[in-house]
């Protein structure tokens, strides 16, 4: 489980909700196109899940044709934290 947490805060990991529209069509749309959404509820029309950084760009495509509105709650992961401070490279250094 260690491992895991780890492993998520090196690829970077965005929290969002989908709201409006066909969530169930969302679900799929994403499904066929291999992005798997963890932490996934459903209630009502609305979604909520957690999916990786580097597929959440592609989830707004899917979006817009199952007529949803995504809105991003938390980033979180390595990835995020370096771009807040890429100005400060000598902190790192």
């Amino acid at each position: 489980m260690l491992l895991l947490k780890i492993l998520r805060f090196f690829i970077g990991y965005v929290y969002f909700t989908a709201e409006g529209g066909f969530a169930e069509r969302f679900l799929n749309l994403c499904n066929k196109e291999n992005i798997h959404i963890k932490d996934a509820e459903l209630y009502g029309n609305n979604l909520k899940g957690c999916v990786a950084a580097g597929k959440y760009k592609k989830i707004h495509k899917i979006a817009v044709r199952s007529g949803v509105k995504l809105k991003s709650q938390r980033k979180y992961g390595l990835v995020f934290s370096l771009r807040k401070h890429k100005k400060r490279v000598a902190l790192f250094t």
